[in-house]
């Protein structure tokens, strides 16, 4: 990039603009698939103490805090 300065959707998935790669929309609707199909066989579990929420941070959304774990179990 002229300048030494990438587009702001240089570093998104598929980018953006004019030369955005083709398969985005099918690669964003598999990658829904596969955490729904994923999603119905595991489950994350925090493992706090019952009745406890996992830290969460608040900005713009909420989000966990860093470092946070989880474990998966087969539902």
């Amino acid at each position: 990039a002229p300048g030494g300065r990438r587009p702001a959707s240089g570093s998104a998935p598929c980018g953006g603009g004019p030369r955005r790669c083709r398969g985005g929309q099918f690669a964003r609707a598999e990658a829904g698939l596969a955490l729904a199909t994923i999603g119905r066989e595991y489950a994350l579990v925090w493992p706090g103490a019952p009745g406890d929420d996992p830290p969460l941070l608040g900005a713009m959304t909420a989000r966990m805090a860093p470092d946070t774990e989880f474990v998966v179990e087969r539902r």
